[in-house]
């Protein structure tokens, strides 16, 4: 492992994965996925149920080891600004792409 820099390197790559495919599923058409999914494939929605549950705990844990909530900011040296997505033509933060995501839902 040598040619990474964090031993944990996978976690950063998965993270990666993550956003890439949310984002992609995210920008489809709401209709067209709502139709697949009542085609018998609701075990989709709940695999992406028990996901973002999965995500919540590691995001829970992960923010409460923090010292400093990082923050979209370059001015402080020891935090890593957030990457930010557009959706829609709106710069979003992933958040915020949850919670869009959740509202769409309903």
């Amino acid at each position: 492992m040598a040619h990474h820099k964090q031993e944990n390197y996978m976690f950063f790559k998965n993270l990666q994965q993550i956003m890439r495919q949310a984002t992609i599923l995210y920008q489809m058409d709401p209709n067209m996925l709502d139709g697949i999914l009542k085609q018998g494939h609701d075990w989709a929605d709940d695999h992406v149920s028990v996901a973002k549950e999965n995500m919540d705990q590691v995001f829970d844990f992960i923010m409460n080891h923090m010292e400093d909530v990082p923050v979209p900011s370059n001015d402080n040296e020891h935090m890593k600004p957030l990457d930010f997505i557009t959706v829609e033509n709106k710069v979003i933060d992933f958040k915020e792409f949850v919670e869009i995501n959740e509202k769409s839902k309903n």
